[in-house]
């Protein structure tokens, strides 16, 4: 237990070090960057995006929601 709570301690401390926030930050661009240039990423992620995009059950859901969400912006009562 002591081990415990003295590691989460030193995590925190880590998290609060804005050098360590700055290098995290750094590093996720960074492996951001290279997974959305790898070919085989961006083919899946374009695969992924034409099923989306040609699925009419979601496009009419979607379309649903979207209108829902406009219409209770603009006149909650009327989605009671």
């Amino acid at each position: 237990e002591d081990v415990y709570n003295e590691l989460t301690g030193l995590v925190v401390k880590l998290g609060e070090d804005k050098q360590v926030l700055a290098a995290t930050q750094e590093l996720l661009a960074e492996s951001a960057h290279n997974a959305l240039n790898d070919p085989e990423i961006l083919d899946h992620s374009m695969e992924f995006a034409t099923d989306v995009v040609g699925d009419n059950v979601l496009q009419r859901t979607s379309g649903e929601a979207l209108r829902n969400t406009v219409t209770y912006a603009v006149r909650p009562s009327l989605s009671t």
